[in-house]
């Protein structure tokens, strides 16, 4: 899996498929990263900061450890996204029995 998060645009891709966490309650980075980025398959990425530090490389122990919850938190916003699909599908469908 190839994962972006960018904090402040609170933003989370894998394999290029976006997650607006806003929309969900948003997240949050401790350490004053401006984005995240990790490849699982090749173990290799690199972290970001809002300040004036270097970027510094990812490796899959440092990911795992203190970023592997942006995958769950990109599936929450999949799931919900979902979710809002099908009431919006079964709102549209009301609406058109109540029309005819």
């Amino acid at each position: 899996m190839k994962i972006v998060a960018v904090t402040r645009d609170q933003l989370i891709l894998i394999d290029g498929i976006s997650a607006q966490i806003c929309l969900i309650g948003g997240f949050t980075m401790q350490r004053g990263e401006w984005a995240v980025h990790f490849d699982t398959k090749t173990g290799v990425g690199h972290i970001e900061y809002i300040d004036i530090r270097n970027n510094q490389p990812l490796t899959t122990e440092l990911f795992n450890t203190h970023y592997a919850w942006l995958i769950a938190k990109h599936g929450e916003f999949v799931q919900w996204q979902q979710e809002q699909a099908a009431l919006e599908q079964a709102q549209s469908e009301s609406n058109q029995n109540v029309s005819n």
